[in-house]
């Protein structure tokens, strides 16, 4: 099977503007390799219908390591931060 092209992510002026970005594409047309098996936990398709927005205060130094990890996988921050969750609250419930 041909491995598809990863798409370039553009540079964004604006958390509003990187957001509007996210909201209109497909993720995983962004990742590229194993070591993006994290992310890819997001299920294709999976609209805002679904999804109940929080509000979380975390100390500032967690959230500067989670968008530099974010980063060098290619993945918008908060995407990266509900995954996360997702796998720590599944591993808490075994």
């Amino acid at each position: 099977m041909p491995q598809r092209k990863r798409k370039m992510i553009p540079d964004f002026s604006s958390e509003d503007e990187e957001r509007e970005f996210w909201e209109r594409v497909e993720v995983v047309d962004f990742l590229e390799g194993p070591e993006d098996a994290l992310v890819l936990g997001l299920r294709k398709g999976k609209k805002e219908g679904n999804l109940t927005k929080i509000t979380l205060q975390l100390e500032a130094d967690l959230v500067s390591e989670l968008k530099e990890i974010a980063r060098e996988r290619r993945v918008p921050y908060r995407v990266l931060a509900c995954e996360i969750l997702a796998q720590g609250i599944k591993a808490l419930k075994r």
